[in-house]
């Protein structure tokens, strides 16, 4: 493992890493682009301070964990990142990404298990057009600008475990009758 890597990263040319931890570094700069053939990236706690690329997707189409958390990344989480279909892990939190969590993510389609978006500056309200057999099991939204009420977020994925909505604008919740939480916050 890398400990106190500076500087810009290499072009990565060669297709044949699985697992990518630069984690707890000194990395600046734009978010690099990742080998296609990745599994795990984990760029998180260093600060890279660019907006999150949309074209990043495109090089995600094996991966299953991704975490670009504690950072300082700004702008919007593109909706192409929902192209990325394998991802059963993706963490975003404690960055300064704003406006609106892609709908898609929220979708039966995908992998995704465990989507952490806390700590940054979302604004709006969570998707409401969430669909049957959602799969995620934790959504931390905690710690941003949302508002509104809880969509049918709560009975549509059926496997949700964690669930945190803390520190924001959310009103009209009821807990009952919502299944056992390990982690219920609001």
């Amino acid at each position: 493992m890398f400990t106190s890597v500076e500087g810009p990263l290499p072009n990565f040319k060669k297709n044949t890493a699985i697992t990518l931890d630069l984690h707890s570094n000194l990395l600046k700069g734009p978010i690099p682009l990742p080998p296609t053939s990745i599994i795990i990236v984990d760029y998180s706690n260093n600060s890279f301070s660019s907006f999150i690329p949309p074209k990043l997707t495109s090089y995600l189409n094996f991966t299953i964990f991704f975490s670009l958390a504690h950072n300082n990344v700004t702008g919007e989480t593109p909706p192409s990142i929902c192209n990325a279909i394998n991802l059963v892990v993706l963490d975003f939190s404690d960055n300064g990404l704003n406006g609106l969590c892609p709908p898609c993510l929220l979708e039966s389609y995908n992998e995704l298990r465990v989507l952490n978006l806390g700590g940054n500056q979302l604004r709006g309200t969570i998707p409401w057009n969430i669909s049957e057999g959602c799969g995620l099991r934790t959504i931390n939204f905690n710690d941003n600008h949302l508002e509104g009420n809880v969509p049918k977020l709560v009975t549509r994925c059926s496997e949700l475990e964690v669930l945190d909505l803390g520190s924001n604008h959310i009103s009209g919740l009821s807990p009952f009758g919502w299944g056992a939480f390990v982690l219920f916050e609001f």
